[in-house]
């Protein structure tokens, strides 16, 4: 009998203590941790972005807070930035007037912003286009300060590749941490405007996964989502398979692995063609039959007798 200590599950499963007294680190128990928000300065995204920190070797939490704006506010919105645009292009062009040169030349950034204000316009207001506004956070955890370090080097490197910055939410520590939980709470008001085709970038939920019920038979990983694929082949439109690769690669090891889980699983009835014998001691293994037939064995197959 376990004596009782007033303690709950959630006692030992939670850590004993959070300490938040860092400006750009945090503590949960013996673990060290950091809270981060993703600063995109791109205009267009790719999708390898969130498929490169998935795939790291790292405890990281990924958190995306999408807001949608109302669209004839989003509208409304953009407009006065395009007004605010073409003002300070007249105020640069009365510039250029005053000191004699071109008064077409203009500052690159200004040049920039007003192309992407007027595509974002046309955007929401012929494409099908919505608004909405993006949070997105990470949260990296390591048991040693020097771990978390590298990971954090790891992630901005990756980040930098397709324009965006990794910024450390300073004195906002606890904030970005509970933000990360999922409860559906932002407490960062960081935020982001980005367009329909933008925000899907940041959904990795493509993937076609199979994962069947009842006598499924594990296949393997997922190549994308890494998540275990589940088949069983009897209730697939074509039941066959075939072991592909080249030598070495585990094509018999897959096969034998199939072939327990099969026996595990199922009440299936499990014939095995063996020339070269090498299934012989898993079947004796698994209490099943080996018929040896060649010329000089007792064993024979009369094809008189096979029942089509």
């Amino acid at each position: 009998m376990i004596p009782k200590t007033g303690l709950s599950t959630k006692d030992f499963i939670a850590p004993d203590s959070f300490d938040f007294r860092f400006s750009r680190l945090f503590r949960v128990g013996t673990t060290w941790g950091a809270a981060s928000y993703l600063q995109i300065l791109a205009s267009e995204l790719s999708d390898k972005l969130l498929a490169e920190l998935l795939e790291m070797d790292a405890e990281m939490t990924i958190t995306l807070h999408i807001q949608t704006v109302d669209q004839a506010a989003a509208v409304k919105s953009i407009k006065a930035k395009v007004s605010d645009i073409d003002k300070m292009k007249v105020e640069e062009q009365k510039k250029a007037a005053r000191s004699g040169y071109d008064m077409d030349i203009l500052p690159p950034d200004l040049v920039t912003y007003s192309n992407d204000a007027k595509t974002l316009l046309e955007d929401l207001q012929s494409r099908n286009e919505r608004m909405f506004l993006l949070t997105f956070l990470v949260v990296n955890m390591a048991p040693t300060r020097r771990e978390l370090d590298n990971d954090l080097f790891t992630v901005s490197g990756i980040v930098q590749k397709y324009n965006c910055t990794l910024k450390r939410l300073d004195f906002q520590q606890e904030d970005g941490f509970l933000s990360s939980l999922p409860l559906g709470h932002n407490g960062i008001e960081i935020k982001r405007g980005m367009t329909t085709s933008s925000t899907a970038i940041f959904v990795p939920f493509m993937t076609q996964e199979l994962r069947m019920d009842g006598e499924a038979v594990y296949y393997g990983l997922n190549a994308l989502s890494h998540n275990v694929i589940m088949a069983n082949r009897k209730k697939l439109k074509n039941p066959n398979g075939l072991f592909l690769g080249v030598p070495g690669s585990g094509k018999s090891f897959a096969a034998k692995r199939e072939l327990v889980n099969v026996f595990l699983a199922t009440k299936d009835r499990i014939i095995v063609v063996d020339p070269m014998g090498e299934y012989s001691p898993l079947i004796r293994r698994l209490g099943g039959q080996v018929i040896e037939i060649a010329p000089d064995s007792p064993h024979h197959i009369n094809p008189m007798d096979i029942d089509l």
